[in-house]
């Protein structure tokens, strides 16, 4: 890099001679400057009737049709952006040439670049001198750089004059062939052909940027505009350079506020992107390129429905389209389509387009099903809990277990079996759901048999979700009948001993967490078993010491099966309330005592008696003589001679204290439970026995037994010493409790607690137990930490911003200091305090004493007033003073608060902005008088696609007045097939959406049916947020060009039939050729070995004659020859007509393939051969050429490059055959030198049946042969 001021030698005096002499150097120069344009002149005019070729190159060159050239423009379109940045960083024109240079060189491709800068000569004449140069890739000074040092340029001499003259992009596509370039020589010596300049304006012409490479390259129109756009950059930064040396601080200030909003969208927890009215990304923060996975260079620019497809037709896409509709924000929750995740989302439409607010909420979904959960198994836990305090019948109770488990488990239906130890059998107790019976195959199931009995066994739960085909299944078929595909089920075990199974069946899969659940409640229904089972013992040992307990004591009555009471003891009498009479008179009957409700289970009880000779210990009510009732313990044994014997116990007291304390425990336990404190009790010790269910639910603890200060864990690691200190303290001294600390959560946060904790005394006064609250304070601390916060932020707020913040009472006095007001207007405190604030304001200005109370007395309400303001320098500045009353509860104004904005360099800003608003649409006029005088067509339009311009060219190839984008789509078609071109398609359409078109071609149709080719370019226009605001069109007429290439088609068309003829007639000739040799081939054949033995066979039948009578034997010998000679005559002449006849492929083309590594490839050589599709498409004499080809491909492989594998391959379609031949041996380079007889006969025979011949080879990496042919046309008939 080499960047150089403008020569700063001083001048010298010079003598008038010499001043002469420079006089009439310079007119020599210009008469030889004028000599030169003359020749170019003549030069133009000679090449004019080519322009129409050489524009239709430049037009096919500027056309982005590959990857390659995509990848061009969007280097161009970075160059652009990287030379913003530049221009945007660099103080003027001399810091950012360096950058500039490097900008273009990397990013377009030029090798040397210089900027040559207008400068003043003594006599007033202005030239360009070189003023900066750069070179590529670090190179040295070249011959280039030398020869522009010592140059300077006028108006219209060299390259960089003719930029000065032309005021546009000048491109040179050859610098050995440019009559007007002094410096081609030095270029040449430093390889440099290709070269552009273009100029630099910035209210007058500045200077040129010249670009040198090493390529020749036709003129690039695409090119020429992106220098054209550098020039722009480079006059609009020069510009603004001087507007932001006037004071132009308002654009300063608005860079500053989009920079601020992008930093506060980036540092949001939320993802955002913004989209245009089109659905293309415009805007997306780094935490949206985070969740969507993609980054966002790739993201904008791109349609969101094509980045996302899966998102057309969710619900996020329908409540975006819906708030788009309406103009309303959206405000949703849903499961992305694209990230597979819950998601909140805000929508915020706009005329632009809509802005997206988004985040995942994956966690507190998945929190809010686990909450769920944890609620079904809670209830289910209660619900088998509460079964089993009930004391009903066991049937009943495992019943109602098994319905709970159906309704919280969400099951088809579950079932629960109870081991009977006698047997080692299971009995179904219960079912519930699909199947409520209990008899079945499945109503007694041993152990170990199916699921059930191995569970049983192996004490092991079990759960799979592939029941329909589990062979341990009783009967799968019924499985697949009724859709049941999971089973769980779990061991009853309590106290070590195995009770039974509960089991369930679903129709969904099951989770790991129902056998969780089921774990949770399978030890409460075991324990309630085994008590229920230990109950049932404990009446029937009951009943026996009934027998030997003093009867005084125990009713004990004597009974009939029938209902009759035959003897009683005096004990049952004062319970029933009857006597000796009523008993004798038989007025005392068990069955009139028994109310109607207990008599199923009194019947049951006498069933049991007849059967099994004794009855299980029941409770129930019985009636005394005076209609009271009372509850009675029976037990009845049989005595011989069927009578029974029954022990009655009164438990009437013993059943209302149970009833009064269990409704004591459940007033208690109902209230504990809904208060929303923490509540606990802990004995004199401190030890805690007992929490409330807040407890739990809150922390997720579990009661841990021997665990004396089990709460300490759930406290905060910081708390936890001072609150462990005062609890002990409050126990030791017998003093009430009150602290606060954090106990945290089972979502694992911390929460404020205030804790409060009292003894309870006994009758003596010795405390007996402590009792304790602990209360959520959490919010009360939050908020009071929140105001001291906001006083704080208040007071930053205050001292920070650059506007002044002021206080007033309700009368607008001044009673505070303001420093803000003292810096800015050099007031002191004791001068603007009360209204004196107002002699800082311009006298004009000055509102009245009474203003303010006036807006006191009237109703409250914010004010905002622009006044001048005078600065401690005496400077009178435009201010606006803002002020909010604050109102007391009863609407009165207690006080004042606002702000004052000094709004001096915004409002000079809004005036020069409209002053070059006005320059603008000046700039504009002359533009539109430009373009009328243009030959060609030139459109512009705006974002909505109507056209702001369209010039007289335009009209006259369209022929009629055309005014928006769908008119010239619905006048035009596509070139040459005259097909409707949709909307979208059209250029301009096209370049709205931000493409930039070029060389695309199509015809447009007259008002009198005439069709006109048109060729054009489009680009679009953008502003400086990159969105587009217009689309500009140029186009020509090029249908005389594309009649005079048609006939050039038609001609080149002509001579290839012409060349294809007489290659086919080549062809044959080679063939017929080839076909004589062969006939030679037979006919030697039959000569030397047939002709020959059939005259070794007539000479010895001859001898034979002549030997027969006189040797026999020898005669006999003869004849023996005569034989043989006539057998291999015979095989040789089989041998020569096989020969004819027979096909090389006769056995298939995989078995003559696979033959070769048997007949052709030596030992050593590894070789494979594989024939894909049906051979039988193929005719037998094209078969038999295809092989010959390959085979001699083979034979020259093997044969000449020294490889260790061949590769065969054959592929057949519909369409045609293709052969190859691989090898990995030395290769060579097919240049034509090794084209042997071996090349040129597999080229033959390819042609023979209208297929190609291809070869493929690289020195050291082996060779391929490909021969396709069709099957289809002449060849295959």
């Amino acid at each position: 890099m080499d960047v150089r001021g403008p020569r700063d030698a001083k001048q010298e005096s010079l003598d008038p001679r010499d001043l002469e002499i420079s006089h009439l150097k310079r007119e020599v120069a210009a008469v030889r400057g004028r000599e030169g344009s003359a020749r170019l002149e003549a030069q133009d005019a000679r090449k004019h009737f080519a322009d129409l070729t050489s524009k239709s190159k430049r037009f096919d060159h500027s056309t982005p049709a590959t990857d390659g050239e995509r990848q061009q423009q969007r280097r161009r379109l970075a160059a652009q952006y990287d030379l913003s940045r530049v221009l945007a960083e660099a103080r003027d024109l001399d810091e950012a040439a360096p950058k500039i240079y490097e900008v273009l060189g990397e990013r377009l491709g030029w090798q040397a670049g210089a900027l040559w800068k207008v400068e003043e000569n003594p006599d007033g004449s202005r030239v360009l001198r070189r003023a900066g140069f750069w070179r590529s890739g670090g190179s040295p000074p070249g011959a280039l750089e030398a020869a522009s040092e010592e140059t300077v340029f006028r108006r219209g001499e060299g390259l960089p004059g003719r930029a000065w003259e032309r005021c546009e992009p000048v491109w040179v596509e050859d610098l050995f062939f440019d009559d007007n370039m002094p410096r081609k020589d030095a270029a040449a010596e430093d390889g440099l052909r290709g070269a552009l300049a273009f100029p630099i304006v910035d209210g007058g012409f500045v200077g040129v940027f010249e670009l040198f490479r090493r390529e020749v390259l036709p003129p690039d129109e695409d090119l020429m505009r992106t220098a054209g756009l550098v020039g722009s950059h480079l006059s609009q930064f020069l510009e603004r350079r001087h507007a932001e040396d006037e004071g132009d601080l308002a654009l300063i200030r608005e860079r500053a506020a989009h920079e601020r909003t992008a930093g506060i969208l980036e540092s949001i927890n939320d993802a955002f992107f913004t989209l245009d009215g089109e659905r293309r990304f415009v805007y997306v923060t780094s935490k949206a390129e985070e969740l969507l996975g993609t980054t966002r260079g790739e993201l904008l620019g791109q349609k969101i429905c094509e980045m996302y497809p899966d998102a057309l037709g969710s619900k996020s896409y329908r409540a975006t389209e819906e708030a788009l509709k309406n103009g309303k924000t959206a405000e949703f929750e849903t499961v992305s389509p694209v990230l597979g995740v819950w998601i909140s989302v805000r929508v915020y439409p706009s005329a632009d387009g809509v802005s997206v607010l988004f985040h995942s909420i994956e966690e507190r979904k998945r929190a809010e099903e686990v909450s769920a959960w944890s609620a079904r198994l809670r209830a289910l836990q209660a619900d088998v809990g509460t079964e089993f305090t009930r004391g009903s019948d066991m049937g009943a109770i495992l019943q109602r277990c098994a319905e709970s488990m159906v309704e919280h488990l969400e099951v088809a239906f579950a079932r629960i079996w109870l081991l009977d130890e006698g047997d080692k059998a299971l009995d179904l107790r219960a079912s519930a759901g699909m199947y409520t019976h209990l008899d079945g195959p499945h109503g007694r199931i041993g152990l170990g048999d199916h699921k059930i009995g191995r569970i049983a066994q192996e004490r092991r739960p079990h759960l799979t979700n592939e029941v329909q085909d589990d062979l341990r299944l009783q009967d799968n078929e019924w499985a697949r009948r009724e859709g049941i595909v999971s089973f769980a089920g779990y061991p009853l075990i309590a106290e070590g001993r195995l009770v039974g199974v509960a089991a369930v069946f679903a129709r969904r899969e099951l989770a790991e967490e129902t056998l969780e659940a089921m774990a949770s409640v399978s030890d409460a229904m075991a324990q309630g078993i085994v008590r229920e089972q230990a109950e049932e013992a404990l009446r029937r040992s009951e009943e026996r010491l009934q027998q030997a307990i003093a009867i005084e004591t125990v009713g004990v009555i004597f009974f009939e099966p029938n209902g009759s009471v035959t003897q009683s003891n005096d004990a049952f009498l004062r319970m029933s309330g009857y006597d000796r009479e009523d008993l004798e008179a038989g007025l005392v009957r068990w069955d009139r005592m028994t109310p109607p409700e207990y008599m199923p289970q009194s019947l049951r009880a006498v069933e049991d008696f007849v059967t099994l000779g004794r009855t299980v210990p029941y409770e129930k009510e019985y009636i005394r003589k005076d209609g009271s009732r009372w509850w009675a313990l029976f037990a009845a044994t049989r005595l011989d001679g069927g009578e029974g014997a029954e022990f009655v116990v009164d438990i009437t007291e013993a059943k209302r204290a149970e009833e009064a304390l269990r409704q004591s425990e459940e007033r208690f336990r109902a209230i504990s439970d809904l208060v929303p404190d923490l509540l606990w009790s802990n004995d004199p010790s401190g030890a805690t026995g007992w929490y409330n269910q807040r407890w739990f639910e809150y922390t997720g603890q579990s009661l841990v037994e021997d665990e004396a200060y089990d709460w300490l864990y759930a406290v905060h690691p910081d708390d936890r010493e001072a609150s462990l200190r005062a609890f002990l303290d409050s126990i030791d001294s017998g003093e009430p409790l009150w602290l606060e600390h954090r106990i945290r959560g089972r979502d694992g946060a911390y929460r404020w607690f205030l804790l409060r904790s009292r003894p309870v005394y006994d009758d003596e006064g010795r405390i007996v137990r402590w009792f304790g609250a602990a209360t959520d304070v959490h919010e009360q601390r939050a908020a009071l930490e929140a105001l001291r916060e906001s006083e704080e932020r208040y007071r930053s707020l205050a001292e920070a911003t650059p506007s002044i913040v002021w206080t007033a009472d309700r009368n607008g006095a001044v009673v505070e200091e303001i420093p803000a007001w003292e810096e800015f207007t050099g007031q002191t405190y004791p001068e603007y305090q009360g209204f004196g604030w107002l002699h800082a304001l311009h006298p004009e200005d000055r509102p009245p004493d009474s203003l303010w109370e006036e807006m006191a007395a009237s109703e409250p309400e914010t004010m905002e007033e622009e006044y001048r303001l005078r600065r401690r320098d005496g400077e009178y500045r435009r201010i606006v003073l803002r002020g909010v009353p604050i109102v007391g509860e009863a609407g009165e104004t207690r006080e004042w608060v606002g702000t004052v904005f000094d709004v001096e360099d915004h409002r000079r800003s809004e005036e020069e902005r409209e002053g070059l608003r006005r320059a603008a649409e000046r700039e504009r006029a002359r533009l539109e008088m430009i373009m009328q005088q243009m030959p060609g067509g030139v459109f512009i339009a705006d974002a909505s696609g109507h056209f702001v311009l369209a010039n007289d060219g335009g009209r006259r190839i369209y022929g009629r007045e055309i005014g928006s984008v769908e008119e010239c789509a619905r006048h035009s078609r596509s070139y040459p097939d005259g097909e409707e071109i949709p909307p979208e398609g059209w250029p301009l359409a096209r370049a709205l959406r931000g493409e930039a078109i070029s060389g695309t071609e199509y015809c447009v149709v007259s008002p009198d049916g005439t069709r006109r080719a048109i060729r054009a370019n489009a680009a679009p226009v953008f502003d400086e947020e990159g969105n587009v605001v217009a689309a500009v069109k140029a186009f020509e007429d090029v249908t005389g060009r594309k009649e005079a290439e048609e006939e050039r088609d038609r001609s080149h068309s002509r001579e290839r039939e012409a060349r294809d003829a007489a290659e086919g007639a080549e062809r044959r000739l080679a063939f017929y050729a080839r076909a004589r040799e062969e006939r030679q081939i037979i006919s030697r054949e039959l000569h030397d070995r047939v002709a020959h033995s059939i005259a070794v066979v007539r000479q010895n039948l001859e001898l034979y004659e002549v030997l027969r009578d006189r040797n026999p034997k020898a005669a006999a010998a003869k004849m023996e020859l005569a034989k043989e000679e006539a057998k291999a005559s015979l095989k040789s002449t089989r041998d020569l007509s096989m020969m004819l006849r027979r096909s090389e492929v006769e056995d298939g083309m995989a078995n003559a393939l696979a033959g070769l590594k048997g007949t052709t490839v030596p030992m050593g050589v590894r070789y494979g051969s594989t024939v894909t599709g049906d051979e039988g498409l193929v005719p037998p004499h094209m078969g038999n050429q295809i092989f010959l080809v390959l085979r001699e491909a083979v034979r020259n492989a093997v044969n000449h490059s020294d490889c260790e594998r061949v590769e065969v391959c054959l592929e057949i379609t519909r369409e045609g055959v293709i052969g190859t031949v691989e090898d990995d041996g030395r290769g060579f380079e097919p240049d034509g030198t090794h084209a042997g007889g071996g090349l040129r006969s597999m080229e033959e025979r390819a042609s023979l049946v209208g297929g190609t011949f291809g070869l493929r080879s690289v020195p050291n990496e082996g060779t391929r042969v490909e021969v396709s042919v069709p099957l289809s046309g002449p060849s295959a008939r």
